[in-house]
């Protein structure tokens, strides 16, 4: 998997890649930071597929807006939420170990499609209460995941 990323045009940024917990991950991190991390949640991969990363739709304007972002690869494919929120979340709480920056100041979630069922379970207070790396977000984006039936959202 390709985790090395360029830095958009016109932009001055530091960039961390690597693996975690099985997981391949991007940071970017602006030269003007304000403190602020996003985790980008990103979409369904499939069964068979590698493991990615994905940089976020936004990514100019959390750039352009003094906002770090991370983003995880999940350690396994598939519609498994948990590993997402798992795997997303041992990244935020990693990420001043992995670029030697201070913890960030907020912590904010956003993710794309079952990235944005993985952003919706993160914030739950049962998700806080069982996962294994406890993140409190300052605030979620769920954008076009499996949030208004609750029946198929409590079966992932």
């Amino acid at each position: 998997t390709a985790l090395a990323f360029e830095a958009l045009p016109g932009t001055t940024t530091t960039r961390f890649h690597g693996v975690l917990g099985g997981a391949g991950y991007r940071i970017e991190v602006p030269e003007n930071w304000n403190g602020r991390l996003v985790m980008y949640a990103h979409g369904y991969r499939g069964t068979n597929v590698p493991l990615t990363v994905s940089n976020p739709s936004i990514r100019a304007h959390l750039i352009a807006n003094g906002y770090a972002w991370a983003a995880s690869s999940y350690s396994k494919n598939y519609y498994d939420v948990r590993a997402g929120v798992e795997d997303t979340n041992a990244l935020a709480l990693a990420f001043s170990r992995l670029t030697g920056l201070a913890e960030p100041t907020r912590r904010y979630i956003i993710g794309h499609s079952m990235g944005g069922h993985i952003t919706g379970a993160a914030i739950e207070e049962e998700t806080w209460r069982t996962a294994n790396n406890k993140v409190r977000y300052h605030g979620a984006v769920p954008m076009c995941g499996v949030m208004g039936d609750t029946e198929l959202f409590d079966y992932f």
